[in-house]
């Protein structure tokens, strides 16, 4: 899975106004109506609608660190029944 970061150009610190320049950047570059790729615009879409979203961020940046150190949500428990 491609870095939801790495696609929009901005480090894990940007704060929601540098993801929202470099979004719509990004969309414009490769927005299939001016000339871009649909597949890319789309990759593009996705990492802004997680990143753009508090929740969904902390959500994705827990995740993203859990696979850096090795774990995965299953080893944490995260899918376990109670």
């Amino acid at each position: 899975m491609r870095d939801h970061y790495d696609i929009l150009g901005v480090g894990p610190s940007a704060s929601p106004d540098e993801i929202k320049r470099a979004f719509h950047l990004r969309a414009q570059e490769c927005h299939p109506d001016h000339g871009g790729d649909s597949s890319e615009f789309l990759y593009v879409h996705g990492a802004y609608e997680t990143l753009s979203n508090a929740a969904s961020r902390r959500e994705y940046d827990s995740d993203r660190s859990r696979k850096s150190q090795g774990t995965s949500a299953h080893e944490h428990g995260a899918y376990d029944a109670e």
